[in-house]
C-alpha cells in the first residue's frame, strides 16, 4: 500500500512565491509608499495613508527602484488587505497587460529591466 502526501513543501504556502524587496518604492493613485515584498501577482506596501477597503480598485502607477530609476507601469490592481493602524496595504495585479507582466516577470527575477540595469533588490 502506497501513501500520498497532500499538503505544500515549502514555509510560504502559496502558489504565487513572494520575495523581499529593500529600497523600492510604489506610487499607488499617486501616494508613495515603501514595498516590502511581491510576487508575480501582488504586493506588499507600508507607509500608505489613504482610507481604503477590501476589494476597492487602485491604480499602480510607477515603481521607484533601488538605483533611483522610475518605472511607470499605470497597471490596474485591487486592495486586498489594509491595516489602518500600520498603515499597510496588501494588494493584487489584475487585468494586468502582457508588457507589464514581463516587467513584473523580470523584476521578480531579479534581471535588469531595462537597458540602464534598473532592478530591485
Amino acid at each position: 500500500m502506497s501513501s500520498r502526501i497532500v499538503g505544500f513543501t515549502d514555509e510560504q504556502r502559496r502558489k504565487d512565491q513572494r520575495r523581499e524587496v529593500i529600497d523600492t518604492f510604489i506610487v499607488i493613485d499617486g501616494t508613495t509608499c515603501q514595498m516590502t515584498d511581491m510576487s508575480l501577482r501582488s504586493f506588499r506596501c507600508i507607509g500608505f495613508k489613504n482610507p481604503v477597503k477590501p476589494g476597492d480598485d487602485i491604480v499602480i502607477d510607477e515603481l521607484l527602484l533601488e538605483d533611483n530609476s522610475r518605472l511607470a507601469l499605470n497597471a490596474p490592481g485591487m486592495v486586498i488587505r489594509f491595516n489602518k493602524e500600520r498603515k499597510e496595504l496588501i494588494g493584487v495585479f489584475v487585468d494586468i497587460s502582457s508588457a507589464t507582466f514581463d516587467v513584473l516577470e523580470r523584476l521578480m527575477m531579479m534581471r535588469p529591466v531595462n537597458e540602464t540595469g534598473g532592478r530591485v533588490r
